[in-house]
């Protein structure tokens, strides 16, 4: 921190280094992007506003939009760099997608746009969770797709087994399973109720049970003891299909669906009196 601060400040004093040959400019505008990324405290409101005024090269002014979005400037970085949306590279389009988090459909346009000729495997990546997050499936899973084996984290693999299972592809949602286990990382609660789901599909109710147990165990979600009622009742199971459901609605007693699911099941059971209640909580919630 300590030689950040002075750095950053001799930068912004010379900035935009116009005086300097054109390697030399852009050596420093690198420079203050990696001092943006690890420490973006140490800019000013008075300090992005010169950043935000686009140069004249087009070079510079890719690196100014990933200087920008290091620093989480994107209103900045829309505002005044769209207009240039004809002489954007792959990398803009990237860092431009990653300043839209709050924009799912404009971040997977923005990551569509990153794609070129020959696109690289975090091109696609950021592809797959941008359509993931504005819940276009099929091209998150499509993206998915198109990353080479080699190059997935273990936490791609998760989220390509939950694309898969969302747009309802088993059968990569299993491979994906065997490839997360294979790497060895950590066996997380959404990966045993992936798998559940995975078994929910296959109607292999005594392993979907034992998944969402193992889930359970990790993180007592209350979306997991609703399925695992479910399940128990495809099991034959009342008792235990009951416990589930009651379990679930007290873990999220304003969950209008869990509590409506509880009081169907009391129902089932025979117990008018709780399904009762579940309902009125239900239209409470």
């Amino acid at each position: 921190h300590q030689d950040a601060l002075p750095a950053a400040s001799l930068l912004m004093q010379a900035y935009p280094f116009a005086n300097y040959p054109t390697s030399t400019r852009t050596n420093l505008l690198g420079r203050l992007s990696v001092i943006a990324l690890k420490k973006p405290e140490l800019f000013s409101s008075r300090y992005t506003q010169q950043l935000c005024q686009p140069l004249d090269e087009q070079q510079e002014r890719s690196q100014q939009i990933e200087l920008l979005k290091n620093l989480n400037a994107c209103d900045c970085l829309r505002q005044h760099f769209m207009t240039y949306q004809t002489s954007l590279n792959d990398r803009d389009w990237m860092n431009i997608s990653q300043c839209y988090g709050d924009q799912p459909g404009l971040a997977e346009y923005s990551a569509e746009r990153s794609l070129t000729s020959k696109p690289k495997a975090n091109q696609w990546k950021l592809l797959a969770y941008s359509a993931f997050k504005s819940e276009d499936y099929r091209t998150a899973l499509n993206a998915w797709k198109q990353v080479p084996n080699d190059q997935f984290t273990p936490t791609d693999r998760l989220a390509a087994q939950t694309t898969a299972i969302v747009a309802g592809d088993f059968s990569f949602a299993k491979q994906q399973s065997v490839a997360y286990k294979a790497s060895h990382a950590l066996l997380t609660d959404r990966y045993y109720w992936n798998l559940a789901l995975i078994d929910i599909d296959d109607q292999q109710w005594t392993s979907a049970a034992e998944q969402l147990q193992a889930a359970i165990s990790i993180k007592p979600d209350p979306a997991y003891y609703e399925k695992l009622g479910l399940v128990e009742d495809k099991l034959g199971d009342q008792a235990a299909s009951l416990k589930a459901y009651e379990t679930a609605a007290q873990l999220a007693p304003t969950d209008s669906q869990i509590q409506s699911n509880l009081g169907f099941a009391a129902y089932k059971y025979g117990d008018y009196t709780q399904a009762l209640d579940a309902f009125n909580s239900a239209l409470k919630a």
